[in-house]
């Protein structure tokens, strides 16, 4: 199954209840973790949302101030947040970074629980992409599952298990540091209401240098 089709099953068999857009502590973790490296006056400052799901991180930015704009690999997703924000709010159907045909154009990018379903051998050219869509001094907050996460080590027993996953914590390796200076490199326990389990999630915050 191609990674499009997978992800458009979860939403078709899940709708709005899939994990990542219903458990209150993970977004709340996401909201305080990435807060920590923003600026506090939001005022005309951009944030991109990169496999933004159904943008439940990116509406509490808008709320804040934050001109939001929207980008994901399902088109079922894509497709109901255009509805949702009637066109107010760029919305875009990607592959990858690079299908945004911007440069310099975010304060802010979020890629939560982006690159634990991509391949590695891909990381180090979405940081490139990415560095080129952010503005100078530009962060971008990178989350996704830590390599000793018990879905990560018992991944045939998920829901998911037709959507491939690899641990970040090994990110580092793939950030030039030319380009980029890292800010954070962590990992946290956040508990899932929806399974008995706590997930460990491990993050990285970049900020462009140039």
């Amino acid at each position: 199954m191609k990674t499009r089709e997978a992800w458009n099953q979860v939403y078709i068999e899940h709708g709005e209840n899939v994990p990542w857009a219903v458990e209150p502590e993970l977004n709340q973790w996401n909201i305080q973790t990435v807060s920590k490296y923003l600026e506090e006056n939001p005022t005309g400052r951009t944030l991109l949302d990169y496999g933004c799901g159904l943008g439940q991180v990116a509406e509490h930015f808008r709320q804040e101030g934050y001109q939001i704009e929207l980008a994901d690999l399902s088109e079922i997703v894509t497709e109901k947040l255009k509805k949702k924000y009637q066109n107010k709010v760029p919305v875009y159907l990607v592959e990858e970074p690079k299908d945004i045909s911007k440069k310099s154009a975010y304060d802010v990018i979020l890629a939560i629980g982006v690159f634990h379903h991509l391949n590695p051998n891909k990381w180090a050219s979405f940081l490139e992409d990415f560095y080129n869509l952010l503005k100078k001094d530009g962060i971008v907050f990178i989350a996704g599952w830590d390599e000793t996460d018990e879905e990560i080590s018992r991944i045939q027993e998920s829901a998911y298990s037709h959507l491939l996953r690899w641990p970040v914590n090994s990110l580092k390796q793939y950030v030039n540091q030319d380009k980029f200076q890292i800010l954070a490199d962590s990992a946290s326990k956040i508990r899932y209401e929806s399974f008995s389990f706590l997930r460990t999630m491990h993050y990285f915050v970049l900020k462009k240098k140039d």
